[in-house]
């Protein structure tokens, strides 16, 4: 059986001032799980960045403030909905994260949770960077803009600023509940905070309050489209074995071979042969599906939640303290009871692990404990910039790909490789016996996933998974053979390799560089015959005094060039106009942190080579001298 992500026809987008995400996680998981949210929208999270956050069955976007616990907006999205993370720009007076979900009969929808704090008017051009992130958008949140437009009994400055944009924008208009979303708390009266703005959303959408939670706002729950039963659907693939052993005892016939190309045809047959049984013996069916990560409630608690839906309508009606005192204790009581309650699954399935008595399971257990998954922003792959799940375990399996083919090099060894082929094809027809156990196709996965989403199959023509038993000892065999010279020593360390020579005066530096570049020679012809292509990007050498010159004066004009500075600025005080650092400090810095690297390096011949004291001379500087160069 398996899921892939789906494209809703519908949506059902929930906003929630949540008052602090650590007290109320409970509540949440809870809610969007009963109520069957797709998109839950969540303000005023008070998480700083080091916080653990998640609810379950849902991928958790975030963001907080910097200097304190206030503030912050989040993002849950129900998994297994197609969708991806959308920038938002940062903006002066709203606070705001969106993701880009892609329905089934309109197109990509942007959602975002955004949030406006009461002490500060709204600004226009915050507005305008906010309905620029997506051409079709819902922005939902706790606005703090009151007008009367959208149901509220006053309107503040917020409110006429957002009336202003709305009139210069008619693609634009705000949604606001019939009912208060704000409970209020002293002298203010309960109030529609929580609104919706939608941008040319092409379908029927409504807005309703839902008295649940024991914050002071109440959730608001926007359905876009024509809603569907309850729950997502799942293909689900069911094969019969037996009938696909049968097909294949019918269908597959033994050849006799005796060439390579008979072989190779052979394969193929298989191959074909097998897709085509599985084909007729498995049976797909879409059900409707939605996993309960909640857990059936018991009768008392679902009760006692009942009773609080109850109490908050009566106390925002009312405002009796009568009233209000009577929420807050049955608040307290749901959220004690809702504790206790997953607490007691908790405890029922550690013990289960516990008579399992496997060890997978519980390294399975302390890994979703310790590592929390952030969602994979949008990568750059070879059919250019990818946003969702699928299209990134596409992206990575090109890249994969790409990386596991032979190295086409323009000067290859013919010779050389038809020798190597020869010698292989001898070894293999070898009679003896061995003990190296064949590969089962279990074992061999030539797939990527990211997060439940599995690329294509591809075929891999070269190279050893990384993170095999065998990868090293394969290349330590592989490179057994590096060419040695005279005078000059080598250095491995992993796939790292140094070439160096060493000299004690002028006369026999001349003579090191010729040993040195004799090496390099040699070097370069052993990797074009075994095809090893090296990374230049990652390959260093020491720049002379006019190469650093000539490097410096491209970046000088580059910086002249981007900002139009006239003749008369020098260049030293446009670099310090524009915070710049020069090319000579930024190679100073890099080459002092790797200094210091190396001298706690796990490699005792990169701790020997740094271990000696800068000299003051002026001849044979060794690097750590010319660190000291004022430059």
């Amino acid at each position: 059986m398996g899921t892939c992500s789906r494209r809703p026809s519908f949506l059902r987008v929930a906003s929630w001032n949540i008052n602090s995400f650590t007290q109320r996680k409970r509540e949440i998981q809870e809610v969007v799980n009963r109520l069957d949210i797709d998109v839950m929208a969540i303000q005023e999270t008070l998480l700083i960045e080091a916080d653990r956050a998640s609810v379950p069955g849902y991928t958790l976007y975030r963001k907080e403030r910097r200097q304190q616990r206030r503030g912050g907006v989040a993002l849950a999205v129900r998994r297994g909905i197609e969708h991806y993370s959308v920038h938002v720009p940062e903006m002066q007076t709203i606070e705001a994260i969106a993701v880009g979900i892609r329905t089934e009969r309109y197109g990509e929808i942007t959602v975002a949770s955004c949030y406006h704090p009461p002490n500060r008017t709204v600004e226009i051009q915050d507005l305008e960077a906010l309905m620029a992130i997506g051409p079709a958008l819902i922005a939902i949140g706790d606005f703090n803009a009151k007008a009367l437009d959208w149901n509220c009994l006053t309107q503040n400055n917020s409110g006429a600023v957002l009336k202003r944009f709305l009139a210069n924008n008619n693609d634009v208009h705000a949604v606001g509940p019939e009912e208060p979303t704000y409970d209020g708390q002293g002298r203010s009266r309960p109030d529609v905070l929580d609104i919706a703005l939608l941008k040319a959303i092409p379908l029927q959408a409504q807005l309703e309050v839902v008295y649940e939670g024991s914050s002071d706002h109440s959730p608001i729950l926007l359905t876009v489209g024509e809603p569907t039963p309850p729950g997502g659907t799942v293909t689900k693939r069911r094969t019969n074995w037996v009938q696909f052993r049968a097909e294949m005892q019918r269908n597959t016939a033994l050849p006799r071979i005796e060439t390579v190309d008979e072989l190779e045809a052979a394969v193929m047959t298989l191959e074909t042969d097998i897709h085509t049984a599985e084909a007729r013996s498995t049976t797909e069916t879409v059900e409707i599906f939605r996993q309960d990560y909640v857990g059936e409630l018991p009768h008392a608690t679902k009760l006692l939640i009942r009773e609080r839906r109850s109490a908050r309508r009566r106390s925002i009606r009312t405002g009796d303290p009568v009233d209000r005192n009577a929420l807050n204790q049955l608040s307290r009581r749901v959220r004690a009871v809702l504790d206790e309650h997953f607490n007691e699954r908790w405890r029922k399935h550690t013990e289960e692990i516990n008579e399992g008595a496997h060890d997978r399971d519980f390294w399975k257990l302390q890994k979703i404990l310790r590592t929390q998954r952030k969602p994979i922003p949008p990568i750059h792959g070879e059919r250019g910039i990818v946003r969702t799940n699928s299209e990134k375990a596409e992206a990575f399996a090109d890249s994969f790909e790409l990386q596991c083919r032979e190295n086409q090099l323009d000067d290859e060894d013919e010779d050389h490789e038809e020798e190597v082929e020869r010698r292989v094809r001898r070894l293999n027809r070898l009679p003896d016996e061995d003990e190296i156990r064949p590969s089962t196709p279990g074992e061999v996965k030539e797939i990527l996933k990211v997060m439940g989403e599995k690329s294509t199959y591809r075929d891999l023509e070269a190279g050893v998974p990384q993170g095999a038993v065998l990868s090293p000892d394969l290349y330590n065999i592989f490179t057994s053979d590096l060419p040695r010279t005279d005078r000059v020593d080598v250095s491995l360390f992993a796939d790292d390799t140094v070439l160096y020579a060493r000299s004690t005066n002028a006369e026999m530096a001349r003579s090191a560089r010729t040993y040195l570049q004799r090496a390099v020679d040699g070097m370069e012809e052993w990797c074009n015959r075994w095809k090893v292509a090296i990374n230049a990007d990652k390959t260093w050498g020491h720049a002379c005094e006019t190469s650093l010159k000539k490097l410096q004066a491209v970046e000088n004009v580059a910086l002249r060039t981007a900002v139009g500075a006239p003749w008369f600025v020098g260049n030293r005080d446009l670099q310090r106009d524009l915070e710049w650092t020069p090319l000579r400090e930024v190679i100073r810095t890099k080459a002092t942190k790797a200094f210091e690297k190396a001298t706690v390096h796990t490699n005792p011949l990169v701790r020997e080579a740094v271990d000696y004291e800068a000299e003051d001379r002026t001849t044979h500087k060794r690097p750590k001298t010319q660190l000291r160069d004022p430059g």
